[in-house]
């Protein structure tokens, strides 16, 4: 799932839920699965312009906006 179109929501003053909000501002694109009633996602972060890069996994029972 890309999260480049919540970025653009974010930016243009849409409130995002979280864990939503904060992802989208350092992790471009996120696998994403739906077990059960919870969503599981695994990205690359990236906190700046130079390495390292960061795995990170999210669990979550918001639905994507």
């Amino acid at each position: 799932m890309s999260l480049w179109s919540l970025l653009d929501r974010g930016v243009a003053g849409e409130e995002l839920p979280e864990p939503w909000s904060g992802l989208c501002g350092h992790v471009p694109d996120l696998m994403l699965w739906r077990v059960d009633a919870r969503w599981i996602g695994l990205g690359v972060a990236r906190w700046g312009e130079e390495p390292p890069v960061q795995l990170l996994a999210v669990v979550t029972e918001v639905d994507p906006p």
